[in-house]
């Protein structure tokens, strides 16, 4: 008899014997387009970082003096001119990291020949 593991709501099915291959290589395509993604973006900022020299700025804080622009100043700039690609970078960075740790869970689990359900409840696979 095959092992049911669990419920998944993302695919909509049943986790057990005949789809857990499916369902790990799910979990991989899901963790690399999360991790690209952030890649993607953060290139994109730093390129427009980079293009406009805005590390190379300097700004006037509350005493009248003039400051180099560093790195809490840079991301501000970046959240205030760019709110969506600096919001999607940091939410597909906290997915990446997640999904990957789900995906060496899943992967512990398949390693050890165990189910969610017998992890969940202490008992040694058989």
């Amino acid at each position: 008899m095959h092992c049911f593991d669990h419920r998944c709501v993302w695919v909509n099915n049943c986790i057990g014997a005949w789809n857990a291959r499916y369902f790990l290589i799910y979990l991989l395509i899901l963790t690399v387009l999360a991790a690209t993604m952030a890649i993607v973006s953060a290139v994109f900022l730093v390129w427009l970082v980079m293009l406009s020299d805005l590390y190379l700025k300097t700004y006037i804080d509350d005493l009248g003096h003039s400051q180099v622009v560093d790195t809490a100043i840079l991301i501000q700039y970046l959240f205030l001119t760019f709110p969506r690609t600096a919001f999607l970078l940091g939410l597909v960075m906290v997915l990446s990291f997640l999904l990957g740790g789900f995906l060496c869970f899943a992967l512990y689990l398949a390693a050890t020949n165990q189910t969610t359900n017998e992890w969940y409840r202490g008992d040694q696979a058989e």
